[in-house]
This record gives structure tokens, C-alpha cells and sequence, in this order.
């Protein structure tokens, strides 16, 4: 497989500007001159503050371009990534905006030129093989569900059996330095994931789960500082996005063929 840079590995684009003039980056990682079996969309810093997110993305690319492992492998041949490294280009902070949070900008008139660019567009790329949306967060500096890696639990039945899953086969193929359980998932109903935490409209993993052909939609909590007891830092974040890379890449070999047409 082609190496970082390669046209054949990674296509670096502009999401959108936005009205003040920055540019929203975008990444497509895979084999450009093939059609995918799946698609998978990632995206982070839907509030700018939450950057340990920018370097898990970082560890999944840099594992999937260059690492020898077998399911690395598999990714490049049979995977193409759509990457949003840094939604909330503005920098306006997002958790809790007036009037609307750009976490929860996926419902409606789109506020931000950035989740309007991502509605119209992704639906039209993914050409119905787009198979997971995960959207990358950080929560809040300490105390109980901040201090842990975990996915945030949909409303939905069907999707929460999927997140499961997937919590399921991260914790079997970790060996990164975040600890990891699926014990910590956050069913929704529970602490602040509630209906009242998306008053102001849907986020992109909601917004994301009506897509075709989708199996799982999830947000992913990294946290700022501790995770489990180990320090959340540049290569610790990093080691996370490899193990991302793992899990990915065994749930979707794991769907049922009749899914993926």
C-alpha cells in the first residue's frame, strides 16, 4: 500500500470555508482508484477545546498507512476512510453555544457551514456503503464518566447492539496504553445522556445511524487528562487510535455479508 502522501493512500481536501474565511480540512484514507466494500466516517472537535481527539485520529492513520499488521491490511484493500479532523474550525469553544451547539447541529437548518457541508455531502460520497460514523469527543476534566474511554449509548435499539459490539471487540483487541472496558458504556437514560442533553438538535452520530446501509453510529469519549489511571497525552492518545484502527477493522469483517451490498 502506498505511504503517507501517496495519492494512492491519503486525498486531502477543504470541507468547506466558512464565513469567516478558514477552511475545514477533510481526509479521504484509502485506495482512491477502487470502490470500497465499506466506508467508515470518523470526525472530531466538534468543540474545538477537545484536541487529545486530533491525535487518536492521527494514531489511526498513521497505523493503518504503515503498520504490517494483517488487519491493517485488510483496511487498505477493502476500506476508504472519510476523516473530519477539526469540525469547530472557528474555535468558538461549541459545548453549549448560543443558539446552537455545533455537537448539535444535525437536525434541521444547520447553523455552521461545516455540519451543512458534511449533511449534503457525506450521503452523496458514501454511495450506500457507508458503514459506521464515529464521532470523537472529550467530555470534561474530572469525576465519574469523564476519567474513562467509553462509547455514549443510543436511543436506538438496533444501534446499542451494535455499539456493544463494537465495545465488545475493543476490549479484546486493546494494546494501546488506555485501558479499556465495555463495562463503561453509557446506556442512554443514564447521567447526562439524556433527551435533555440534545435539546437543541441532533449530533452527527445520531444524524449519521439514518444513513443507508449504516450499521453503527457512536460518539467515543476520550478524556482530557486521565483515562483508567494513565496519563492522556500525545502518545497515549495515539496508541487509542490504533487500537480504533483493530476494532474497526474486525466488526466489519464480522457483518453478515447480506449487509454490505
Amino acid at each position: 500500500m502506498a505511504s503517507l502522501g501517496d495519492d494512492l493512500a491519503v486525498r486531502h481536501g477543504n470541507l468547506c470555508i466558512t464565513p469567516e474565511g478558514r477552511s475545514v480540512e477533510s481526509v479521504f484514507l484509502g485506495d482512491h482508484q477502487a470502490e470500497p466494500k465499506h466506508r467508515v466516517a470518523i470526525t472530531c472537535r466538534h468543540h474545538c477545546c477537545e484536541m487529545m481527539t486530533n491525535y487518536t485520529m492521527e494514531g489511526l492513520i498513521r497505523w493503518v498507512l504503515y503498520t504490517t499488521e494483517v488487519k491493517a491490511e485488510w483496511l487498505r484493500q477493502q476500506v476508504e476512510f472519510f476523516l473530519g479532523p477539526f469540525v469547530d474550525k472557528n474555535g468558538d469553544q461549541g459545548k453549549g453555544r448560543q443558539p446552537r451547539d455545533l455537537g448539535r447541529d444535525y437536525e434541521g437548518n444547520s447553523l455552521s457551514a461545516s455540519t451543512q457541508t458534511i449533511r449534503r455531502q457525506l450521503p452523496v460520497s458514501a454511495n450506500g456503503r457507508l458503514r459506521m460514523g464515529l464521532d470523537l469527543h472529550c467530555l470534561w476534566i474530572s469525576g465519574e464518566h469523564n476519567e474513562v474511554v467509553y462509547l455514549v449509548g443510543a436511543e436506538d435499539c438496533r444501534n446499542v447492539n451494535e455499539q456493544r459490539r463494537f465495545s465488545t471487540i475493543l476490549e479484546s483487541v486493546n494494546q494501546g496504553l488506555f485501558p479499556f472496558s465495555r463495562h463503561d458504556f453509557l446506556p442512554f437514560g443514564r447521567s447526562w445522556n439524556t433527551q435533555g442533553n440534545y435539546s437543541q438538535g441532533k449530533g452527527s452520530a445520531q444524524w449519521i445511524t439514518g444513513l443507508p446501509n449504516l450499521t453503527l453510529g457512536s460518539f467515543i469519549e476520550i478524556p482530557y487528562a486521565n483515562a483508567g489511571g494513565v496519563e492522556v497525552n500525545q502518545v497515549s492518545a495515539r496508541s487509542f487510535g490504533e487500537d480504533l484502527g483493530r476494532t474497526i477493522a474486525v466488526y466489519l469483517q464480522e457483518l453478515p455479508q447480506n449487509q454490505c451490498q
